[in-house]
């Protein structure tokens, strides 16, 4: 796997990106687009990928809402990390889209949750 200029073998680029202080670290656009320079040491690297992994999941988020409102679709997830995701930021927005998650037992959903029941 790449990482700005170096190649990382995949389960030691996924073990440095899951790092317990990276989640904890503030991430905006403009810090991103300053790590996105064209040859940042590897630390910079590292913070370029897992910032610009927050930008793609939030815009994946946009669009899932923006899908599911104007075509009344219910978002499901495997997922219960985006799960929360999506119940908080439909909470601090005020938007009431229903959306449930998949537990990890097959074929177990969990009941419909909207806006105004989240966690």
């Amino acid at each position: 796997m790449r990482i700005g200029s170096s190649l990382v073998p995949g389960p030691a680029a996924l073990l440095r990106l899951l790092e317990p202080d990276r989640a904890t670290a503030p991430f905006h656009v403009a810090l991103v687009q300053h790590l996105a320079q064209p040859t940042p040491a590897l630390d910079e690297a590292y913070a370029f990928e897992y910032g610009l992994a927050l930008l793609k999941t939030a815009a994946a988020q946009v669009y899932t809402i923006r899908l599911a409102r104007a075509h009344h679709l219910v978002p499901v997830t495997d997922s219960h990390t985006h799960h929360v995701l999506l119940s908080r930021t439909l909470a601090r927005e005020g938007i009431d889209v229903p959306h449930e998650y998949v537990g990890t037992h097959v074929g177990t959903v969990s009941s419909t949750v909207t806006s105004g029941l989240h966690e």
